[in-house]
């Protein structure tokens, strides 16, 4: 159930900081949206190293 929900948990965060930065692409000036988009992919790769953790768990 964890490792199900971790994985969606990703799959999510990863596509809102791929939208989010698109969108700070598209408004350079936007000093808050680059903010927004940078704590966006560190959450998706903090999330996905929680990931890699629990499958790592389920094969000891």
């Amino acid at each position: 159930m964890r490792f199900d929900f971790l994985k969606r948990h990703v799959q999510e965060l990863q596509r809102e900081a791929q939208q989010t930065s698109e969108r700070s692409i598209a408004e350079p000036d936007n000093f808050w949206l680059r903010v927004a988009a940078n704590n966006q992919k560190r959450a998706a790769l903090d999330a996905l190293q929680e990931l890699d953790r629990a499958y790592l768990s389920t094969k000891k």
